[in-house]
């Protein structure tokens, strides 16, 4: 069902374009006329809360690029907007600061996914390997076709040992014990260095110049 009452003014905090776009779908689907600002750090936020104070509600990443500390972070925010209804956005690793946040003035808080999980036996180079790396979501995969090349150690994600249910059982027992360790930043970050759509033009004008 889509809904109508007017302009929902959404300030959404997200320095991950794909997160972003993700929010932008779902949004447009439940509300017909919907205005979203970005803001991809705390700065811009500030400064868009500056100019108005038009946005009926707020969604928060805690993973922002110019301050270190959710708490901090999360207690900045309701300083600025203590008017605004602020949700926060969070994985299912950091669901305990997730219900913290309550006490701290935000006024709820949605869980994103922190696993893909690919149970192929005959693969190429999955595409959706990489768009879940993209988003800093930790892969756990079977070794199928260039998976293996992709994932090459325990801080990129998972390969089960090999195509059986109790090896991937064991791969994904070994994400969900060592979850906390992982830094999401740092995947899409690879992503970005090895697949973004501007290192792959980049590669291929590299191959017909070098012919």
């Amino acid at each position: 069902m889509t809904y109508s009452d007017g302009v929902l003014n959404i300030l959404v905090i997200e320095d991950h374009i794909g997160d972003y776009i993700l929010i932008e779908d779902y949004l447009s689907e439940e509300h017909l006329q919907i205005n979203l600002t970005r803001a991809t750090t705390f700065k811009e936020a500030k400064e868009n809360l500056s100019v108005s104070h038009k946005f009926k509600v707020i969604l928060l990443d805690l993973s922002l690029p110019d301050v270190e500390s959710n708490e901090d972070l999360v207690t900045r925010m309701v300083s600025l907007a203590p008017n605004t209804p602020i949700i926060v956005l969070t994985g299912f690793a950091n669901k305990q600061f997730g219900v913290k946040t309550l006490s701290l003035g935000i006024s709820d808080y949605l869980l994103n996914g922190d696993a893909f999980v690919l149970s192929s036996l005959w693969e190429g180079l999955p595409i959706s390997l990489l768009e879940a790396i993209s988003f800093g979501v930790i892969p756990v995969c079977t070794p199928a076709g260039g998976i293996p090349d992709v994932i090459k150690n325990d801080t990129l994600g998972y390969v089960s040992s090999d195509f059986t249910e109790r090896g991937l059982y064991g791969a994904v027992l070994k994400c969900i014990n060592n979850m906390d360790l992982f830094n999401r930043q740092e995947l899409k970050n690879y992503f970005i260095d090895n697949f973004s759509m501007e290192k792959c033009s980049m590669s291929y004008q590299k191959v017909y110049k070098d012919k």
